[in-house]
């Protein structure tokens, strides 16, 4: 695989399990600070997607998203954000991520910011295929 295709796994892990963890925050009030239980769910989403995907239990990555999940690889490869059915998205993911011997997906640092129904979640990830 090439190091954009690599690259490519990597960012869409990372984007969409950032996007993944806001439904939790569904019920609180649009200014109310995150509390720390909310800012927990929103970083084991971003790690536990790239771990679970990585293990290829595909119900528990499943499991982080909305029906819908939005990715941007503009970073990557230029154009805009796109919204996908989740149940699509996995199957992408199923398709491509067993070609590989291993993969691991390491992330850090994540860092929660935020109030109401609005989130960002920033981390370090590397990513080996």
């Amino acid at each position: 695989m090439s190091p954009v295709t690599g690259r490519f796994v990597l960012a869409l892990a990372v984007f969409a399990a950032t996007l993944a963890a806001l439904p939790a925050l569904s019920t609180m009030q649009s200014t109310a600070a995150l509390t720390s239980e909310d800012k927990t769910a929103i970083a084991e989403a971003v790690a536990g997607i790239g771990l679970y995907a990585d293990l290829r239990e595909w119900d528990r990555v499943k499991s982080y998203f909305t029906t819908r999940v939005t990715t941007d690889y503009s970073s990557l490869f230029g154009g805009e954000a796109a919204t996908s059915d989740c149940d699509a998205l996995i199957a992408q993911w199923q398709g491509l991520l067993p070609g590989f011997d291993a993969t691991q997906h390491l992330i850090t640092n994540i860092v929660v910011e935020g109030a109401g129904n609005d989130a960002v979640a920033r981390s370090h990830v590397r990513a080996t295929h």
